[in-house]
């Protein structure tokens, strides 16, 4: 009886699928970002801004 009244709260039922999507998006947003260093690492690349101290490897002609 008491389950029954718990899922026909309309307030209970709200927060309950709100958890359920905020967790949901937290794991999603976890894996994709755990799935694009590891790949990114298996080819030996890196997240970051230090290509700007480095040169291009090209010339550059002013015009």
């Amino acid at each position: 009886m008491r389950l029954e009244k718990l899922i026909n709260d309309t307030k209970f039922r709200g927060l309950f699928f709100q958890v359920l999507l905020g967790l949901s998006l937290v794991l999603a947003g976890h894996w994709l970002f755990s799935n694009t260093v590891d790949n990114l690492t298996n080819q030996g690349k890196t997240l970051g801004f230090d290509f700007l101290s480095r040169t291009s490897g090209f010339q550059i002609i002013p015009t």
